[in-house]
């Protein structure tokens, strides 16, 4: 019983120590656009994740946008990426989906025709590959307009910056694929549920992008 007590205890020390030391957590070498976020927001939390993934569920808001979005491309014609059957769609809301799509309706958004829906991407900074999809593009002469739905609530201050990451990588990643003067293209968020179309300037550049990639250690 002593023996086994020493081995405990011996146990918990070696532990403690393990963890008063910094760990060294390397990035995948293939990012989705929403980790980098995460990588800006918070980085530890980031660490923490790649180190010991855990599950995760949808919850009923994830579902919500997701039904919100397919219902989306449906309007303008496109080929759904999703399975139907995957969602409930009497699933609890904060905003009913008929609201989301009503106010949506009501929107400039909706009587403007995208020159593409859900256009993925995927694209290489400081070595690591970036990869997502832009909810629409929509384009006036020489000008463009990608667009990312929320069906969520308004960001503000230092969660919009954050946020803006998503809009700075959408806006790079378009202009690379297709060749475009970047300056040339404009970046949205809008938030469905309060009518608001929030444009963003001064947006991270590519060498922005790949300062924080390189710079922020994970520990």
């Amino acid at each position: 019983a002593r023996l086994s007590l020493l081995h405990d205890a011996k146990a918990i020390v070696d532990e403690i120590k393990r963890l008063d030391q910094e760990e060294l957590i390397y990035l995948p070498q293939r990012l989705s656009v929403s980790t980098l976020i995460n990588l800006k927001g918070d980085p530890g939390q980031l660490a923490l994740d790649i180190r010991r993934p855990m599950p995760r569920h949808t919850d009923q808001y994830a579902k919500r946008g997701t039904e919100f979005h397919l219902w989306v491309e449906r309007q303008f014609g496109a080929q759904t990426l999703f399975d139907e059957d995957l969602f409930d769609p009497m699933a609890p809301a904060d905003v009913p989906l008929q609201e989301l799509q009503e106010k949506w309706l009501a929107s400039k958004w909706a009587g403007r025709s995208p020159i593409a829906v859900e256009e993925g991407f995927e694209t290489v900074i400081s070595g690591i590959v970036l990869r997502g999809r832009i909810d629409a593009i929509y384009r006036d002469g020489d000008m463009y307009e990608v667009v990312d739905w929320k069906t969520g609530r308004v960001k503000a201050g230092e969660d919009l910056t954050t946020a803006s990451i998503q809009l700075a990588m959408y806006r790079l990643a378009y202009s690379k694929q297709h060749d475009i003067p970047i300056e040339n293209i404009r970046a949205a968020f809008h938030y469905v549920a309060d009518g608001k179309t929030i444009y963003r300037e001064n947006l991270s550049t590519e060498a922005e992008i790949a300062a924080l990639i390189e710079s922020i250690e994970l520990l």
